[in-house]
């Protein structure tokens, strides 16, 4: 079982050092297999094709931003803090790892023109949903009014995520701070009041 592990994992670290440096058209099975050490067959015994493949990775980084988000959610920090994490989240795990990051910051690019539209909608909703449970939870709790527009204030979070997202994995500046989310909470909130 351990070895299946191993090899899987192989897979998806060569995959994303590929997928950036050739692009999706140029990436092949054949690539990942040699840069794996293993054979073309394997690669297809875990990923059935290309295209499964790359959807993969992009499952494993928003699998992974869904727990986070449900963390936060679940905790009990006040909204100023959950939305502080949130903003951060990127920047305190992906940064870690170069291959991720590029490959973010080639999603971002050439890369986002792959996603299977339906799984990249239901991804996208499936984070605003959390983000609306949590604002929704704030006003119910309040720490918000009840007169904030969920909707915009959750697009404004999201957009304003992606921005430094962008910022720091397609022109490699730095990382937002934890004092500038801290900032942009503030600014957001003082108007939500």
């Amino acid at each position: 079982m351990e070895k299946k592990r191993d090899t899987k994992r192989k897979i998806i670290q060569a995959a994303l050092e590929i997928f950036p440096e050739l692009g999706f058209e140029n990436t092949s099975m054949r690539l990942i297999a040699e840069k794996c050490g293993i054979t073309k067959p394997a690669v297809y015994y875990y990923f059935k094709n290309k295209n499964e493949l790359f959807q993969g990775l992009v499952s494993i980084g928003h699998d992974h931003s869904i727990h986070r988000i449900g963390q936060i959610a679940e905790s009990d920090i006040s909204i100023q803090k959950k939305l502080t994490e949130i903003l951060l989240m990127r920047f305190k795990v992906f940064p870690k790892h170069p291959k991720v990051k590029k490959f973010i910051g080639w999603t971002f690019t050439n890369g986002g023109k792959f996603f299977e539209t339906n799984d990249f909608l239901e991804n996208i909703d499936e984070f605003k949903n959390m983000l609306i449970d949590i604002i929704q939870t704030a006003i119910d709790n309040k720490e918000l009014s009840n007169s904030l527009n969920v909707e915009h204030f959750v697009a404004i979070i999201i957009g304003t995520s992606n921005y430094y997202s962008k910022q720091h994995f397609i022109f490699d500046l730095p990382p937002l701070s934890q004092e500038k989310a801290e900032n942009i909470v503030n600014i957001l909130l003082n108007g939500a009041l």
